[in-house]
């Protein structure tokens, strides 16, 4: 291994190693070490994160489970596989903040049609809230985006008459 897939390595096991066994902080966000990790360091990103939610069983152990599936998104993310992100933010979908970061992939990546199945399916999934309102939003911003002004209408109508707020209206 040459010195610099050496440190590459190293770095990687650092970065690994303080997501999951440090103080939760400070917030280690991958791509921002790309220059420095490299494609190799990436890839020993990658198989580290996948040697530890492999062995990440317990329950309880809520905080490894986070860090596993916290980096396990950012190394998706960084590969720029727009299917392979997708798959790994799907393996969690447990707010509709989850579904609104897929259909932002999606989205970025220039593929509204899939974004607003995922942004429906959220919605579906998830009726009411915050969270759902900035999804509603994204679905709604696509719409208008695909030439379908009406049906982005339609859709902040259906919100507000099943519950009359300034949120369900689009104007917050």
């Amino acid at each position: 291994m040459s010195g610099r897939a050496a440190r590459a390595a190293g770095l990687a096991a650092w970065l690994v190693k303080l997501v999951c066994d440090g103080p939760g902080w400070p917030d280690v966000v991958l791509r921002e070490w790309a220059p420095a990790l490299g494609a190799k360091g990436f890839a020993e990103v990658a198989r580290l994160v996948d040697e530890r939610a492999a062995v990440v069983t317990e329950p309880d152990d809520w905080y490894r489970q986070w860090a596993v599936r916290y980096l396990r998104e950012q190394v998706a993310e960084v590969s720029g596989d727009v299917d392979g992100h997708v798959r790994v933010l799907a393996e969690h979908l447990v707010s509709a903040d989850q579904y609104g970061r897929i259909v932002r992939v999606l989205a970025e990546a220039k593929r509204p049609a899939e974004a607003i199945v995922w942004a429906r399916r959220g919605l579906a999934e998830y009726e009411l809230g915050r969270q759902t309102a900035a999804l509603r939003g994204l679905l709604v911003r696509l719409l208008i985006e695909i030439g379908e002004p009406r049906t982005a209408v339609a859709e902040r109508r259906t919100a507000f008459d099943a519950q009359p707020t300034t949120t369900t209206s689009g104007r917050c």
